[in-house]
């Protein structure tokens, strides 16, 4: 039996809907539960491994002023510098 050329146009229609429709199920599904899951796991795992140490404070700042004082430029950008190549000094310009 062949159907009327109107009615196969809605019988395709409606079968690339539902296609359509299975498919952002899918992706729904995939978005919003399963990776949420995931996420669960992932923070219940990194929980159980969770340090109960105290930290010191005070030695925890002076590690970190260390470490900015290590960041910042021994030298300004006036002051002179030695050029082992030539012997001459050079000042050290800003680009």
């Amino acid at each position: 039996m062949k159907l009327p050329t109107i009615t196969r146009y809605v019988y395709y229609l409606s079968i690339a809907l539902i296609i359509l429709a299975l498919g952002l199920n899918i992706m729904f599904l995939y978005n919003d539960f399963y990776k949420t899951v995931a996420q669960v796991e992932i923070v219940y795992m990194l929980s159980s491994q969770v340090s109960f140490e105290v930290v010191d404070i005070n030695l925890w700042n002076d590690i970190e002023k260390n470490i900015e004082y290590k960041k910042t430029s021994a030298l300004g950008t006036d002051e002179l510098l030695r050029n082992p190549f030539s012997g001459f000094d050079i000042a050290i310009e800003e680009e």
